[in-house]
């Protein structure tokens, strides 16, 4: 084994912006795969305000990676097709409002799951790191909130 090719290790603030841009980038994937299934218009508007907060935090987190010069991973198709997959499944039994809804709120959950282990178990990841993760856990509880009225 050639030991002069280890990579470095990754930093707690690499981990957390790494761990909030994968999160933000399948919520992102998710509304775009479900703003075919409906044709209610409060819902195709409450889900594209969702995609832009998604889209602005994976921007913002992209551009802190590159401020910090940390890589960037891109989800690989070959982890998107199974969730889009899924979602296709799910609503073409049922594309309701209440269906789509209840998906959200489930990607949304684990959004907010995954980032407050992610923050806990990230000791030394630098403040601006921690806020961004916080405001992306904020704006899925937001999001939860906003897609129970469909229930």
């Amino acid at each position: 084994m050639n030991m002069n090719k280890q990579t470095p290790p990754v930093t707690p603030d690499e981990e957390l912006l790494g761990e909030v841009y994968k999160s933000v980038t399948m919520g992102s994937d998710s509304i775009t795969t479900l703003m075919s299934k409906t044709t209610d218009a409060s819902m195709r508007s409450d889900l594209t305000t969702q995609l832009e907060g998604y889209q602005n935090f994976a921007t913002a987190t992209k551009t802190k990676m590159y401020e910090k010069n940390f890589k960037v991973k891109e989800t690989s198709v070959f982890t998107k097709i199974p969730a889009e997959v899924s979602v296709n499944m799910t609503t073409m039994m049922d594309n309701s409002n209440t269906k789509i809804a209840e998906l959200m709120i489930n990607g949304s959950t684990m959004g907010v799951i995954g980032l407050t282990r992610k923050i806990r178990e990230t000791s030394g990841a630098s403040e601006d790191c921690v806020k961004i993760a916080n405001d992306v856990v904020a704006f899925e509880e937001n999001n939860i909130t906003k897609m129970k009225t469909y229930l």
